[in-house]
């Protein structure tokens, strides 16, 4: 079973990503900030994460970069989640190894998005 990693301060978000991935035989864990995020992370290896820009302790930006250096990198692929949309996000989500896709979003487009990534529909569940 594939595992999936919400990070976003908008409850109805998280739950309509959860719903939608968990009819697919996903496991589905949220975090509300980024405090969060870090715990759900030191203690479970997800296959991707969705992660918002803007939480309330902190930039979502600065924290994929965060998990792409420094001693305890890790290389799980990021769809960053945004309704915040600025000059350059595209080209920084990119740059820092992610994926970018801007609210509102359709949770089949992002099922499709997650299986590209991960080279297709989960064969195990």
């Amino acid at each position: 079973m594939r595992q999936l990693l919400v990070v976003d301060d908008e409850p109805h978000i998280a739950r309509v990503v959860q719903v939608s991935f968990e009819r697919d035989g996903w496991g589905v864990a949220s975090a509300g900030d980024l405090a969060e995020a870090r715990k759900q992370l030191d203690s479970w290896r997800f296959d991707i994460i969705f992660l918002d820009v803007k939480l309330p302790d902190g930039s979502g930006l600065d924290f994929l970069d965060s998990l792409r250096k420094g001693p305890n990198a890790i290389d799980t692929p990021v769809i960053v989640l945004s309704g915040a949309e600025f000059a350059g996000v595209r080209e920084i989500v990119r740059d820092l190894g992610g994926t970018y896709v801007a609210k509102p979003f359709s949770p089949t487009k992002l099922k499709t998005m997650a299986n590209e990534i991960l080279g297709g529909p989960d064969k195990n569940k």
